[in-house]
């Protein structure tokens, strides 16, 4: 059996067009090429997880709204365990509005999803007991009826031993209000881009924005730099890896599919190199794709990616 991992908030769907002209004009009308409805957020990270082979187990909360079973039905049918998932009557599922060009720059316009507020129940405990890790999401703790119920499982899931990976998102309003220190107490690894980093150090930058978060609890700390790929950093070392290079359609959902391969490769105990390697390679592999939710890669188009390169990881027998 592979090892089965928890992911707590962020379950949105995407509404995605694709060749917008920016900028979009009031007054101004445009055909797109496409237009398609994923499921996204952190579905793009569950999806990509259980095509690595991962076990996976989705917590969070969605409005009965017609959108939000629908998000259930399409994670269920990738191998996604969704029965813990808060389906609210009168609630609404987190809508964003994914604006792309076609030279892959991206524009999300968005909407939290809003209902009953929620607690930590007994169910998603017994989630998190004795999976290999608990995954969270910054988008989450944006989200007023999911926030305290999460900081309270990333405790809860500390006490119990799991390591609890974070990526922070970007700098939403609110984010000020989130008490950071509680969050990276729990916290085993921080995956976050450079534009991240000062969220969670006091507005550092840099090297010192790493040391900075090391030193209040995290013993990873994963920079994302797209093309350029990624810089693990520990207490004691760092380590650098190149990216690869593919023709960029899209990058909505690179760092969710970068995160389920550095899962992947951390829970299956794969040294700093080779977590790098797979994890950059799944970020870019999704970047060739258009689209989130079910576009993201597959198994076989990662490690053809990756064979492409020359990279050789220990998959299972």
């Amino acid at each position: 059996m592979q090892p089965r991992i928890v992911s707590i908030g962020d379950i949105s769907v995407d509404v995605i067009s694709a060749a917008v002209t920016f900028p979009v004009v009031a007054g101004e009308h445009q055909q797109v090429a496409r237009a398609s409805m994923e499921p996204g957020g952190s579905s793009n990270f569950m999806i990509a997880a259980a095509r690595l082979g991962l076990q996976v187990t989705a917590l969070g909360v969605v409005g009965a709204d017609g959108i939000g079973p629908m998000v259930l039905q399409a994670l269920a049918d990738e191998g996604v365990a969704t029965a813990a998932v808060r389906v609210q009557a009168g609630g609404t599922t987190t809508v964003v509005n994914v604006l792309v060009d076609a030279g892959a720059q991206n524009v999300f316009v968005f909407a939290h999803g809003t209902g009953p507020q929620l607690t930590l129940e007994a169910d998603w405990c017994a989630a998190i007991d004795g999976c290999a890790a608990l995954m969270a999401w910054g988008y989450g703790l944006q989200e007023q009826r999911l926030r305290a119920p999460m900081l309270v499982a990333l405790e809860y899931a500390h006490a119990q031993g799991v390591p609890v990976y974070f990526d922070p998102g970007p700098d939403l309003q609110g984010f000020e209000k989130l008490d950071v220190a509680r969050i990276l107490k729990c916290t085993h690894a921080v995956l976050l881009t450079e534009d991240e980093l000062p969220l969670l150090s006091g507005g550092q930058a840099g090297a010192a924005a790493v040391q900075t978060i090391l030193g209040q609890g995290p013993a990873v700390v994963c920079v994302k730099c797209g093309a350029a790929g990624s810089r693990t950093y520990s207490r004691s070392s760092q380590h650098l890896q190149n990216g690869y290079a593919v023709p960029v359609l899209d990058t909505t959902g690179c760092g969710d599919t970068f995160a389920a391969g550095f899962l992947y490769a951390a829970v299956h105990a794969w040294p700093p190199a080779q977590q790098a390697m797979l994890a950059n390679a799944a970020g870019a592999a999704k970047a060739a794709k258009l689209g989130t939710g079910r576009q993201v890669p597959t198994l076989a188009e990662i490690r053809q990616l990756l064979q492409a390169n020359g990279a050789a990881l220990p998959w299972p027998a």
